[in-house]
């Protein structure tokens, strides 16, 4: 019995094959099987065209041949015209592979109890070659996102052919789609005790781990899939680096995205903004151990991969900055912010730059900007602006800002005591006296830290 992975193979290598001969122009004689697997593929790659195309040559070769009129079905099926495909089966000889399709044409046409019954008809339970058809069906199935039925098949299937990958794949696949990743677990475990060294199979558990953020479960599934593999993976270093850098194993992360990045060859689009998304992660795991060369060099390197790439920008920017290079800092902040003018993070880290040069009044216009058209401002940000706005004497303004984030419902540390503040220098005795005792409530050292800033402010 083909499994489903044999069949997408042997479908690719016609494809080639077809797409070559075309290319230059040469006739090309198949045979039935071998026009059904290309049609297949073309439409699950859903190049429509391409497999409308396919049909009609293949049935001017092979007229009325029942299975390329069910490959014409599924066409019709696949660019919505269901009605059309009913009339097409109805045609057909009944047999199981016509009423499979007829099944499909029902669900399509949301006669989801007489398709179910056509697929329980079908089914002959103690025929080991039915693991086959309980497999696509519950594709089928799936397509219509009815997860319990696909599941009742596939469980059916398992029972046929309890060592079928294929099988415990799809088990795991309607899990995930239908919202129940912890039970996407137990079918890629049994999956594992009959294939071990399935290196798809733990690169799959290892992604739901990480989905459900049991990290060093993920860890541990990622490396057995990296050690079942004959070469390097893309996929599982970078979801390797992944895990290790919320594990904050920081050099361990720096060696799988290293080896994701020497994948990654050639100067085309997609690979170069792989690579550069790539070593934005490495420049950030070489922040995480403080090795502002090595972080700058590969900010640099994901620019150079993409140049519209701002989050690199900003990277550059805080390396300069952390190397004194202030104006350059600043010139690559504002350069993030011509690529993306959404981009708060390049204000917010110019505004914490003009802060850290005593530039205030620029600060706050850069903190303006970062807030800017925000219904519900981070907290955060409110009172760095309010707390430059006190600085700079603007109290009123520092009052607001505070108060806006008092109506939000956030308790920050020190609000009290700034409210406070703000309160007395704007005369208000008896709100600055209310204000202070909740911060002396909340610390005690609060009294102290009052006296002292007002004694500096007057």
């Amino acid at each position: 019995m083909q499994n489903k992975h044999s069949r997408q193979q042997r479908a690719e290598s016609l494809a080639k094959r077809y797409e070559s001969m075309r290319a230059k122009g040469e006739s090309i004689y198949l045979d039935v099987s071998d026009f059904e697997s290309l049609i297949e593929y073309y439409l699950w790659q859903e190049e429509n065209d391409t497999a409308a195309e396919l049909i009609d040559l293949a049935l001017s070769i092979h007229p009325r041949n029942d299975t390329l009129l069910l490959k014409r079905a599924a066409w019709l099926l696949q660019t919505e015209q269901p009605e059309k495909a009913l009339a097409l089966v109805e045609q057909l000889p009944v047999n199981e592979d016509s009423e499979l399709m007829r099944a499909s044409v029902y669900l399509a046409l949301q006669r989801s109890e007489e398709a179910l019954s056509i697929f329980k008809a079908n089914l002959k339970e103690k025929d080991p070659d039915m693991a086959l058809y309980c497999l696509d069906v519950s594709d089928v199935l799936l397509h219509y996102a009815l997860y319990d039925e696909a599941m009742d098949f596939v469980d059916k299937g398992l029972t046929m052919a309890p060592k079928m990958a294929d099988l415990y794949q799809q088990a795991a696949f309607i899990c995930y789609l239908a919202g129940e990743k912890q039970a996407c677990i137990p079918y890629l475990k049994r999956l594992l005790d009959e294939y071990p060294f399935d290196a798809g199979a733990w690169a799959h558990l290892g992604s739901v781990y990480l989905d459900l953020d049991q990290l060093e479960n993920a860890a541990e599934a990622f490396e057995f899939a990296e050690a079942a593999l004959d070469k390097p993976d893309l996929i599982v270093s970078v979801e390797l680096g992944h895990v290790y850098g919320r594990l904050e194993k920081y050099d361990k992360a720096i060696d799988c995205y290293t080896t994701a990045y020497e994948i990654l060859t050639g100067d085309d689009e997609k690979a170069n903004v792989g690579r550069s998304d790539i070593a934005g992660c490495l420049a950030e795991c070489y922040e995480h151990v403080e090795n502002d060369d090595m972080a700058l060099h590969w900010y640099r390197k994901a620019l150079e991969h993409n140049p519209q790439d701002d989050r690199a920008c900003i990277g550059i920017g805080f390396c300069l900055a952390q190397k004194k290079d202030f104006a350059q800092a600043i010139r690559y902040y504002e350069k993030a912010i011509a690529l993306n003018p959404e981009n708060r993070a390049a204000w917010i880290s110019i505004a914490e730059l003009l802060t850290d040069l005593s530039q205030y009044d620029a600060a706050i216009v850069a903190y303006r900007q970062a807030i800017q058209g925000q219904d519900d401002p981070p907290a955060d940000l409110l009172f760095a602006l309010a707390n430059l706005c006190f600085q700079q004497q603007d109290y009123q303004q520092a009052m607001d800002l505070y108060q806006t984030i008092l109506n939000q419902g956030q308790n920050l540390p020190n609000l009290s005591l700034c409210m406070a503040l703000c309160y007395h220098m704007l005369g208000d005795a008896y709100e600055a006296e209310r204000h202070l005792e909740m911060a002396i409530y909340q610390d005690p050292a609060a009294e102290k830290l009052y006296k002292e800033i007002l004694k500096e402010i007057e």
